[in-house]
């Protein structure tokens, strides 16, 4: 965790020792490091964690709705439902959703982003994102930025990381 920005290690030291409250949200510029932070976090965790981009979590939970996600078990597969889905999200010591707001969403989308921070709430849930608050709140709606705010936001300024080598 040593190679992710200040800010960003510092939050995830403060909300992993229940000093700050859940859900984390870490937000930036391109290249600042929001995911390595929160994937190096994952890496700490004993337990269950759960890692996604929203993109992907939308199109699992449309796949799963329509019977064409499948599981494989030991001789054959099973289909998966979005029951399920929602069972792994829920269930996990931590979660990590990063994308957050990479392409505009529908309103199904911006249900399903809901029923994410509700299914978690107050749990270890990071969300990453490009986005700032007020973009993120014309984009899902102010209901989605109340809850994000009820957690830890932080903000990394900078230039892109993977360009500039740190």
């Amino acid at each position: 965790m040593e190679d992710a920005t200040p800010e960003y290690r510092d939050a995830l030291r403060e909300c992993g020792n229940g000093l700050s409250p859940w859900p984390l949200t870490l937000g930036g510029p391109v290249g600042r490091g929001k995911t390595l932070a929160a994937l190096c976090m994952l890496d700490y965790v004993n337990g269950v964690t759960f890692a996604t981009t929203f993109g992907q979590w939308c199109q699992s939970m449309n796949e799963a709705q329509q019977g064409r996600l499948h599981e494989p078990m030991r001789y054959s597969t099973r289909p998966v439902t979005p029951q399920m889905r929602w069972d792994h999200w829920k269930k996990a010591s931590v979660a990590f959703c990063d994308e957050l707001g990479r392409r505009t969403p529908t309103e199904a989308q911006c249900d399903i982003m809901f029923d994410m921070l509700d299914y978690r709430k107050g749990r270890p849930t990071i969300f990453a994102t490009n986005l700032t608050m007020n973009e993120i709140a014309n984009v899902y709606g102010k209901h989605i930025v109340s809850r994000l705010l009820k957690g830890t936001t932080v903000w990394s300024e900078g230039n892109d990381r993977r360009i500039t080598g740190g």
